[in-house]
């Protein structure tokens, strides 16, 4: 029989708010990225007071995730102490500004405030050569292979793919349906190109997965399908969990078990589902449907969305709520139709499908961007606590107030001092910034007809 389920939650035995594991210490300033900080070598903030934003979810399962109904709400906030350890140092929504001359860039150099002059091109996956292709695929195994950086984190964490899904893991409460979704999800898509590029001599910039050019049929995708891709649908399996809500249609599923196709068939991941940091060994699992591409990723989407005025409504609206009638959202139905590890909030980043996806979700922001530069380039606001019910269950702390130019946004252990910045560093990705901050993280652009950017011939 099959399990209809929203979401997947591990609980550790005898847990309440007043065994709550205290997080681990310096948990957002240890840098173990082994990466200047920028080119001068000067530090960023003063060592002797850092700032520890976010806290992570550090508690340990003792047993199998415990497969829950999304309706039982009163169960899940009994779980909710055995799920988040939250640090006493909360991200405040005013921080100190501050300037610099430089910037550190994975491809070329800026100083002071202008764009930077030789951005990174990101390319949507049919755009790319089959060299080009192949040299991705290829750098993702390379992460895939190598040892971790955060491996005393967690029994789970045996490869440097796995450091990535394990902070998407610890943070997940914290980062969705809140004001700075897409502007930690483009912090994290940046580490993520820059480790590609700087660890495993990836030449090119992450490719992007326009879903819109698939909508009517999302398993007959170029890359889903033949040798050179990301593998197809998972084998059947009529036991696979799925993610349901009482709005949802009826689903034609035919997968749910392990891919048996592409690049990734036979990778093993280490960590767990939901909140399970645990040592095990499973595949990665897909069940993909057309229905939710069908009616949320047809191009007609995207243009309502960037019809929004404001960033408060545009990221609402590109991000989604859990009305499937109303307001279900392109991010929301890009991660539903493909399923599997990639509708557990926690861990889809298990999934490489995660990230090519996510790149589009960034080229959407960054084309609404675009359409009016000077008044949304450095345009951000909604509240810093989540705006869905459920997740505010698993987030009940949050600091008050919406997210500003000046909220901190951090990878944690990921990215240390590095990559603990104000939300302003990450809005523009040619690296400006308003005088009052620090010049930008960012260098690259994307999309043909963009401009700037080198072209590469790949492997």
């Amino acid at each position: 029989m099959r399990r209809e389920v929203l979401l997947r939650f591990s609980q550790t035995p005898g847990m309440d708010s007043s065994t709550i594991p205290p997080p681990l210490p310096g948990l957002a300033v240890e840098d173990n990225s082994n990466h200047e900080v920028n080119s001068t070598g000067a530090a960023r903030r003063p060592a002797e007071s850092p700032r520890v934003p976010i806290g992570f979810l550090l508690s340990q399962p003792a047993g199998p995730p415990t497969i829950i109904n999304m309706h039982f709400r009163t169960t899940i906030v009994t779980l909710l102490t055995g799920v988040i350890a939250l640090s006493s140092a909360l991200p405040s929504a005013q921080s100190d500004s501050r300037k610099s001359s430089e910037a550190q860039h994975s491809k070329g150099k800026h100083t002071g405030k202008e764009q930077c002059s030789d951005p990174i091109v990101r390319r949507e996956w049919r755009h790319l050569s089959m060299h080009q292709r192949k040299d991705y695929l290829r750098a993702v195994k390379c992460m895939m292979a190598k040892p971790p950086k955060l491996g005393s984190y967690a029994e789970g964490i045996t490869t440097r793919w796995e450091d990535f899904i394990w902070i998407h893991q610890s943070m997940m409460p914290m980062v969705h349906w809140v004001g700075h979704f897409l502007p930690w999800h483009r912090l994290f898509l940046y580490e993520y190109e820059r480790v590609l590029r700087e660890e495993c001599g990836y030449a090119g910039g992450v490719p992007y997965w326009d879903q819109s050019k698939d909508y009517r049929d999302i398993l007959a995708s170029p890359l889903l399908n033949g040798e050179v891709s990301f593998g197809g649908n998972g084998k059947y399996d009529p036991d696979a969990p799925l993610s349901r809500l009482p709005t949802f249609p009826t689903f034609d599923y035919t997968g749910g078990g392990c891919i048996h196709s592409g690049a990734f068939k036979d990778e093993v991941i280490h960590l767990g589902h939901t909140n399970d940091s645990s040592y095990h060994e499973r595949c990665l699992k897909r069940n993909i449907v057309r229905e939710p591409a069908r009616e949320w990723l047809k191009p007609s989407r995207e243009v309502d969305v960037l019809k929004n005025p404001n960033y408060e409504r545009f990221a609402v609206a590109l991000e989604g709520n859990l009305d499937w009638n109303t307001d279900f959202g392109i991010h929301n139905a890009g991660h539903l139709c493909i399923e599997g590890d990639m509708a557990d909030v926690f861990i889809s980043p298990g999934d490489p499908l995660f990230y090519v996806f996510h790149a589009n979700i960034d080229r959407i922001w960054w084309k609404w961007q675009q359409a009016n530069p000077s008044a949304r380039r450095f345009d951000v606001g909604n509240p810093i606590a989540p705006r869905v019910p459920l997740f505010a269950d698993l987030y009940p702390n949050p600091p008050p107030g919406n997210v500003t130019l000046d909220f901190e946004l951090t990878m944690g252990p990921l990215g240390g001092n590095r990559l603990t910045v104000e939300t302003a560093r990450v809005m523009d990705t040619r690296g400006t910034t308003p005088d009052e901050f620090e010049a930008g993280l960012l260098c690259y652009t994307a999309w043909p007809g963009s401009g700037g950017g080198k072209e590469w011939d790949g492997v």
